[in-house]
């Protein structure tokens, strides 16, 4: 494995780490909005 590797799987890796949280933060948000009553009918969870 090259150097240049490296900081492809380091990008590739912190790229995906960000989106992971971006989508763990839209289910914590609609679970809130979900148990508020501000989201209507079933709401379906991975977290």
């Amino acid at each position: 494995m090259s150097a240049d590797d490296s900081d492809l799987n380091r990008e590739l890796g912190q790229g995906l780490y960000r989106q992971m949280l971006r989508i763990r933060r839209l289910e914590e948000a609609a679970a809130q909005l979900y148990t508020q009553e501000k989201i209507r009918g079933f709401l379906h969870l991975y977290i």
